[in-house]
């Protein structure tokens, strides 16, 4: 899963670099997309799948030469010792670096986090078949239509699947068919920029479908936005909400969204401020205002940092915030009242 900032082009992000990027928290939530917290699903164990992206190539190797990974990777995690077993590479790709898994868990889908495919200035997204073993095989590809695509994820009803468009600087929706092959539906491209060096214009960063059927909402890096669309059931077409976006301080970052159990509250982390703002959310139209930001860093650090993931506690009673750099996890209580944070704990 993407935990990187962009560097401009033709220049190397000043980050730690790895070659096996994976998403942490994401282990809060069966692996799922931030955003669609939903009640897992009963199991008869407390050991379940993960699958984990990576990058193969490009700006996050040594010297930009190829990293070890080489592609898609499954492991089983033991919910109750925490334990992982050791990856078991399960799909060669080139830079699949967010993983999302299709409800019916038949399907996965993988970016391809690429500016060059098909002779093309664009990435592309990958549908796989999940067999026997958690084998992925690959059933179809198509163009993100927009370079380093970043996040993929699916509705709740597995109709449609949604991509951001990093560097592309714009947004897509698939029709998913029955077979799990993906057809395009729509494009659209963001506008915007702010004033950090790396907000020179529109970023995608992140998109999903909300608790509310229908309801997308798309985080831009470029823009300090959060947006709001409406997906079409049958055609899985996106549209704007007449809803206006939800803003950031200039320069902020918005990366990644997870909203609280209860639909009343958004928290968005900000990549390029380090920090973490509180939205009071308006279930009945999708609009988000801003009530608070505080930062995800221990007082008195001063080294380089972004943030990379966000995840709310099912319980509703904690938000976590993935720093790199600082290296550590930012641990907020969340006052149940009033939905504002308060940090508790660096580890």
């Amino acid at each position: 899963m993407t935990q990187h900032t962009k560097a401009p082009t033709g220049q190397v992000a000043s980050m730690p670099r790895a070659t096996l990027v994976v998403a942490l928290l994401a282990l809060v939530t069966n692996s799922q997309p931030a955003f669609a917290q939903q009640a897992p699903p009963a199991r008869d164990s407390r050991s379940f799948a993960l699958y984990i992206g990576s990058y193969t190539q490009g700006w996050a190797c040594p010297a930009q030469r190829d990293c070890t990974s080489a592609g898609i990777y499954r492991s089983e995690f033991d919910a109750s010792t925490g334990a992982l077993s050791a990856p078991v590479l399960v799909a060669k790709a080139v830079n699949p670096s967010y993983v999302a898994v299709h409800p019916n868990g038949r399907f996965a889908y993988a970016v391809n986090e690429v500016g060059d495919y098909m002779g093309q200035a664009t990435g592309a997204v990958t549908a796989y078949r999940i067999g026997a073993g958690g084998q992925l095989t690959e059933i179809g590809r198509l163009s993100s239509f927009g370079a380093d695509p970043c996040f993929v994820s699916v509705d709740a009803a597995g109709r449609t699947l949604f991509v951001a468009n990093y560097s592309g600087g714009s947004i897509a929706s698939y029709h998913i068919a029955a077979d799990g092959t993906l057809s395009v539906a729509s494009t659209i491209p963001l506008t915007g920029s702010g004033p950090h060096p790396n907000q020179k214009g529109p970023h995608g960063h992140f998109i999903a479908e909300s608790f509310v059927p229908g309801r997308v909402y798309v985080a831009d890096l470029g823009s300090d936005r959060v947006s709001v669309y409406r997906v079409d059931a049958a055609k899985g077409t996106l549209t704007p909400d007449a809803v206006p976006p939800g803003r950031l301080a200039p320069g902020s970052g918005p990366r990644h969204i997870a909203f609280h159990p209860s639909n009343r509250y958004a928290y968005v982390n900000n990549e390029l401020s380090s920090s973490v703002t509180v939205f009071t959310h308006d279930a009945a139209t999708g609009a988000l205002s801003s009530l608070q930001t505080l930062s995800t860093l221990p007082a008195g650090f001063s080294g380089e940092n972004n943030t990379a993931e966000i995840q709310a506690s099912a319980d509703g009673r904690f938000v976590y915030v993935a720093n790199r750099g600082h290296n550590s996890i930012a641990v907020f209580r969340v006052d149940a009242a009033s939905g504002t944070l308060a940090l508790v704990d660096v580890t």
